[in-house]
């Protein structure tokens, strides 16, 4: 891609007394349409969207996203940005984390990248950079482009930061808020976000 070489690996999973299940998709199935839109083609994931997946959702273990990748792909819904980027929902333990970056070359399905919801350049996290202000280094200074901060920080105890991702489409992600974290933590990320973005 683009003159360089870069690691790629087929999407499948292994399967006791069957082997491989590879992960194809028709075009068409994700509403795309063209000359080779009805043939399956096979997908592929670039080695540095695996390292995002793994930095970006970085408080479950590596193989249990793998499962939910192959689980994503098998049940795979677009969304196609304004600027044409093609986007495949992420999802894992029954909701969406993120998306998967793709593209269609030399007929297979690559996977480029993987965006946390929040990131910039998914709908939900371009709605946080038009209804707040908040863009990529503003996210990644506040630990919120991954999803240990809000496993660890309830969000939902502050009306304004609880609101914020509610009306960016990420409010799903305050429901996994684990009590077992120290106090302290929970109120530096909620105090660190209202000084931020001027809440108080």
């Amino acid at each position: 891609m683009d003159g360089k070489t870069r690691p790629a690996y087929r999407v499948g999973r292994a399967l006791t007394d069957v082997g491989v299940e590879w992960v194809s998709i028709r075009p068409i199935d994700l509403g795309l349409k063209g000359a080779k839109s009805k043939i399956p083609m096979s997908v592929y994931i670039q080695s540095h969207a695996l390292d995002r997946l793994y930095e970006r959702i970085d408080n479950v273990v590596e193989p249990t996203l793998q499962i939910y990748l192959f689980l994503s792909l098998t049940d795979a819904k677009l969304h196609i940005m304004k600027d044409g980027t093609k986007l495949i929902e992420y999802c894992a333990f029954g909701i969406k984390m993120g998306y998967l970056v793709f593209e269609i070359v030399d007929d297979i399905i690559l996977i480029r990248t993987f965006l946390f919801l929040t990131n910039d350049g998914t709908p939900e996290g371009e709605r946080l950079k038009k209804n707040n202000g908040l863009e990529m280094l503003g996210k990644q200074y506040l630990k919120i482009d991954r999803m240990s901060t809000f496993t660890k920080t309830d969000f939902k105890s502050n009306e304004k930061t609880a609101r914020l991702f509610a009306d960016s489409g990420c409010g799903h992600l305050l429901e996994h808020f684990d009590k077992e974290f120290p106090k302290q933590n929970e109120i530096y990320f909620v105090n660190q976000i209202v000084q931020y973005l001027g809440l108080e």
